[in-house]
């Protein structure tokens, strides 16, 4: 190789680098910007209807890009040491042809000292003069390069921008599938199959690689109507209908494809038109019964209250009726017989009842239920209390013991018992038996129970005590009996039996001594009285005849004492 050629291939380097990379940044930009046009086609659905759009679509991204590389390269410097030869010649530095001559092997029968003279001094030349030539070649060769890559680069930018791989823009992506898509079945679906009257219809549509569909409805005889519904990257579509009065039927279709038809059925609502509730209170209650009006307030019963009730629901035939309680796992099943219910049921505990009304046909009530709020108020047994004898208190000699007792209830006394226990006083407990009283509490809620309890005929002897209470029963029909606290009552011993004979028998004798000094007080006063009328008759004052009298009674007075 000659040493012209060597300069020239070292010189042709850097000019072919730079050549290739502008060729392929340039038609790497050219088929990027291809790209993102088909981006921006797929976005507004251009491949969604015809698939094959998006693999011709690929085609002539291609095709771009090797135009742009042609083109580029017409206008690159020389990238091989011919070209480049070929370029200094023509810039008029060298004779066409006579530099890459002498780049060239001497041909046969040439002089070689000859040649190597001409080769020396051409590289010679190509040092002084060709040099800065092609150093600004080189720096143009480069900068085309820089260029190319900024447009790639700007290109690239816009590519990411328009997000390729979202939504619609992944059909360009995907053209296998697209096509697949474009041949799937469509679908509808309704959201409720059934509304009630008023309501509108919610309809989902999936129809793969469609941008838009046409939706046919009608009603029951009616002519279908068509409605335009636009899709969204993924294919799937919403649509709602206006307020319904009857059923609606509806498909859709895309294209030569179509889908199944839906039907979405009117539900006419149920409602009550007459509802009659009763309170039906317990016989002891003495409580007349009342109307009860649905509502959130809460209703206070006595407990054993029932709940009547009556009830219709035009326009349907009713399958089942029925009271439920909320929170309290309570249930009351009623009686139907056509668009009427009926039934009875006794709440026991408190809890808000709500009334379920179902049709033969699965309708139920589609406003706020009729409620019940009731609270139940418990029976409570009676109170009682012993007003006298006092606890502790010593029974009467003749054991006739009299009994006084104090009972209330919330509704009415229907019995009352004495319950005696007697315990000897070595603490042996007998059996007790009751005493009925004789005054009861005539079925009042209070009531005084007075009574004499006849302690004779038990067996109680000195020292014994006998336990007492009182117990009342209500007037419920299974009778609720409430019981007072227990008294002792005691029977005194014998020597507190002789203590009191003999405290008995001295207060006898000073009864009698004072009465008998009464009667000798008066038999002095009679005498005293017959004197001083005797004196009056001889002729004495009155006044004299009194004052004797009464020096007479004191005289004698004294004497006595």
């Amino acid at each position: 190789m000659t040493e012209t050629r060597r300069w020239l291939d070292r010189a042709a380097a850097p000019l072919r680098v730079s050549g290739l990379a502008t060729r392929t940044l340039a038609a790497l930009a050219a088929a990027l910007a291809a790209l993102a046009a088909g981006v921006w086609l797929a976005r507004r659905g251009a491949f969604a209807s015809v698939p094959a759009a998006a693999f011709a679509w690929w085609f002539g991204a291609g095709v771009v890009a090797v135009w742009a590389a042609r083109r580029v390269r017409r206008h690159l410097p020389p990238g091989t040491s011919r070209l480049l030869a070929a370029w200094l010649e023509g810039k008029g530095h060298w004779r066409r042809g006579s530099l890459w001559a002498v780049a060239e092997r001497p041909q046969r029968g040439a002089s070689a000292a000859l040649f190597d003279a001409a080769d020396a001094a051409a590289r010679q030349r190509l040092e002084s003069e060709a040099h800065g030539a092609v150093r600004s070649l080189t720096r143009t060769s480069i900068g085309q390069a820089a260029i190319a890559g900024t447009a790639l680069l700007a290109i690239a930018l816009v590519f990411l921008l328009l997000q390729p791989t979202a939504g619609r823009a992944a059909d360009l992506w995907r053209p296998v599938a697209l096509m697949f898509k474009a041949r799937a079945p469509i679908r509808i679906t309704a959201e409720r199959a059934q509304v009630r009257v008023g309501e509108t219809a919610r309809f989902a549509i999936e129809a793969a690689g469609a941008q838009r569909v046409l939706l046919w409805t009608r009603r029951p005889g009616e002519a279908w109507r068509e409605t335009v519904v636009p899709l969204d990257s993924s294919g799937r579509g919403a649509f709602e209908s206006p307020p319904l009065a009857a059923d609606l039927l509806a498909h859709v279709t895309a294209g030569t494809r179509r889908s199944d038809t839906v039907r979405v059925a009117v539900r006419h609502t149920l409602f009550v038109t007459r509802l009659e509730i009763t309170a039906r209170f317990p016989a002891h209650v003495g409580r007349a019964s009342e109307p009860v009006l649905p509502g959130p307030d809460t209703m206070w019963v006595p407990a054993g209250t029932v709940i009547e009730v009556e009830g219709e629901v035009p326009g349907a035939t009713l399958g089942a009726a029925r009271w439920e309680a909320r929170g309290a796992r309570g249930l009351a099943t009623l009686e139907v017989s056509g668009t009427r219910f009926s039934g009875r049921f006794a709440p026991r505990r408190t809890a808000r009842w709500e009334l379920a009304v179902e049709a033969d046909d699965g309708r139920q009530l589609e406003d706020a239920a009729p409620a019940l709020t009731l609270g139940i108020v418990p029976d409570r047994a009676p109170d009682v209390r012993i007003v006298a004898p006092a606890s502790e208190a010593a029974l009467p000699v003749t054991l006739r013991q009299p009994l006084v007792a104090e009972a209330a209830d919330d509704y009415g006394l229907s019995r009352a018992v004495a319950v005696l226990r007697r315990v000897s006083r070595l603490g042996i407990s007998n059996e007790p038996w009751a005493v009925e009283l004789a005054a009861g509490p005539g079925g009042g809620e209070r009531a005084v129970v007075a009574a004499s309890l006849d302690l004779t005929g038990r067996g109680l002897l000195p020292g014994d005590t006998v336990r007492l209470r009182v117990r009342v029963a209500d007037n419920a029909p299974v009778p609720q009996w409430g019981e007072s606290e227990e008294i002792v009552l005691r029977l005194p011993t014998l020597a507190e039996l002789r203590d009191a004979t003999r405290r008995d028998a001295r207060a006898i004798a000073d009864a009698a001594d004072s009465v008998a000094a009464r009667q000798r007080e008066l038999t002095q006063e009679t005498e005293a009285l017959a004197a001083e009328r005797q004196r009056a008759e001889q002729g004495t004052t009155p006044r004299d005849v009194t004052e004797r009298g009464r020096d007479a009674l004191d005289f004698e007075r004294a004497e006595r004492a």
